[in-house]
């Protein structure tokens, strides 16, 4: 059964620590704090986008301008809290025309930036609404489609970025099929 506790993972991806440059370090503290806010509340979580790419990849390709993440939304009011008592402003971001679940929540202290979408971890996967695009439609008018990431490819791994984990999806998940 899928259904994540938001617990560490035990499967661990950290064959090489990932070394990271100077430019990436705000992105890199963004990043520790969501873990450890999702660590010490047990929410479940997997950083995606472009930081989830450099852990699948183990180098920086480019250096990533945010961390996105999808979230436990049933925890979403203990996530809000926790961030904000570490200084982060809140504010939800959504843009005309926009195909991906309802607004962005946007947290922003300093240079480091965290934005989430809320999400169902379940037996299936990861479960997330979202609205087809409808050009001139009003994205609250638009018909809704629960898309899934399988179970199979939403496990968590942890990846090492310097010393600090990062919860990601597995980079590989056809190798968990064999």
């Amino acid at each position: 059964m899928f259904i994540d506790s938001g617990e560490i993972p035990t499967r661990s991806i950290e064959i090489n620590p990932i070394p990271v440059p100077k430019e990436a370090e705000s992105i890199i503290n963004a990043a520790k704090d969501l873990h450890t806010v999702c660590s010490e509340n047990k929410v479940s979580y997997r950083t995606v986008g472009s930081l989830a790419v450099v852990g699948a990849i183990g180098r920086f390709h480019r250096i990533p301008g945010d961390v996105d993440a999808w979230y436990d939304s049933s925890k979403a009011i203990i996530l809000r809290d926790r961030l904000r008592e570490l200084g982060y402003s809140h504010s939800l971001v959504d843009a005309p025309g926009n195909i991906f679940p309802n607004p962005l929540e946007h947290f922003v202290r300093d240079k480091n930036v965290i934005e989430l979408r809320g999400a169902n971890f379940t037996e299936r996967g990861i479960e997330y609404p979202i609205h087809i695009a409808i050009p001139g439609i009003p994205i609250y008018k638009r018909p809704e489609i629960q898309l899934v990431t399988p179970s199979v490819m939403a496990e968590p791994a942890t990846y090492l970025f310097g010393n600090q984990h990062i919860v990601g999806l597995i980079s590989n998940p056809l190798e968990e099929l064999i």
